[in-house]
């Protein structure tokens, strides 16, 4: 979650628990329909070998290109004065909110993710995943 909140500059500090609850439940509408296919078995010595490609979950890059409007629907609420008022836990809420709407915009209703096919990524490969895991959702490895 934290990684979400830094990518997105949320400060989960000045909100109320809910919305981590809100972005852990988000991470379990995504994560059941990650893709990944498990390939052949070898054997070298003792040691096991098994062939695993994991696809990039594309969903925050399916957000990010709605960016332009969702800046432009933001300013509009500044300009409008909806936060005129509001404390600064309100206004961080507010934008965690913003984000995790902007986010589930990308799934179905029914929960499900929908990948797109993106010529420019190629699958990653087990040993090449393992390498990555720090990096998936801090926007470095794409």
């Amino acid at each position: 979650m934290q990684a979400f909140a830094d990518y997105f500059n949320i400060d989960l500090d000045l909100c109320d628990s809910s919305i981590s609850d809100e972005i852990a439940d988000l991470y379990h509408q995504i994560y059941p329909h990650s893709k990944y296919e498990v390939g052949d078995t070898t054997t070298s010595g003792e040691t096991y070998l098994v062939s695993l490609t994991i696809y990039p979950m594309d969903i925050i890059d399916q957000a990010m290109a709605h960016s332009t409007e969702f800046g432009a629907a933001w300013q509009e609420r500044i300009n409008n004065g909806e936060f005129g008022d509001a404390t600064e836990k309100q206004y961080e809420e507010a934008w965690a909110n913003a984000i995790i709407d902007l986010v589930s915009a990308q799934l179905i209703p029914s929960g499900t993710w929908i990948p797109r096919p993106s010529p420019s990524r190629s699958p990653r490969t087990r040993m090449e995943f393992m390498a990555l895991i720090p990096a998936i959702f801090s926007g470095s490895i794409y």
